[in-house]
């Protein structure tokens, strides 16, 4: 039984072209995943004010956290969020 319809050849080509797209998406901003991930509130209802970063931006910026769930884009101070996703990658500045 035949499960792949791919040549071995064209399944490699295919594995470099991702792994060569993924060190440019890396290269280029240098950045962990997580801090181009939009700012998640999460389910709850609680008025946290946090930080994300905001990669149109370059600048991290407060929104409200509802204090569960979410994602990893998602500070307690700004310095923290300055410091994980702008630190040596950028000047972005609080306004």
């Amino acid at each position: 039984q035949t499960f792949c319809t791919m040549q071995p050849t064209g399944f490699l080509f295919l594995l470099l072209g991702l792994f060569a797209f993924g060190a440019e998406l890396a290269l280029t901003s240098g950045r962990p995943e997580f801090c181009h991930l939009p700012p998640d509130t999460g389910p709850c209802k609680a008025y946290m004010p946090r930080y994300f970063y905001n990669p149109k931006s370059n600048r991290c910026e407060e929104f409200i956290y509802g204090g569960c769930r979410g994602n990893k884009n998602n500070f307690k101070t700004f310095k923290s969020c300055h410091y994980s996703c702008v630190g040596k990658w950028g000047e972005g500045k609080r306004e």
